[in-house]
């Protein structure tokens, strides 16, 4: 009998922790009001900034700096969401985007 209420206690104890998983995915599936805000206004200023930037620099400068830009955006938002190491693979393709970007600087100069 001892033995039947030590597996009815562990069986309703790995309910509870499914039901709080469960209740944290479905909490977790919309993002809060005022992300939401933030991320649009600061992509709008991203996006006037850029024409912005355009206007002062010529295309392939700008095309460079879109490149690193997109590159900090990715690398970031790796760590903040993944927090999972880089595969070789991934080094080895930032380390080429930000070669690339470093030839064309020195190249331009």
């Amino acid at each position: 009998n001892t033995q039947q209420q030590n597996v009815g206690s562990i069986n309703k104890k790995k309910k509870q922790k499914e039901e709080i998983t469960d209740n944290n995915k479905k909490k977790n599936t919309i993002p809060p009001l005022w992300l939401t805000w933030f991320a649009a206004i600061s992509y709008h200023i991203e996006y006037v900034l850029s024409f912005m930037f355009v206007k002062l620099v010529e295309p392939v400068t700008y095309g460079t700096c879109d490149a690193v830009r997109r590159l900090g955006i990715i690398v970031s938002g790796h760590y903040m969401f993944h927090r999972a190491p880089f595969t070789r693979l991934n080094m080895l393709g930032i380390g080429l985007a930000l070669l690339g970007a470093l030839s064309y600087s020195y190249a331009s100069h």
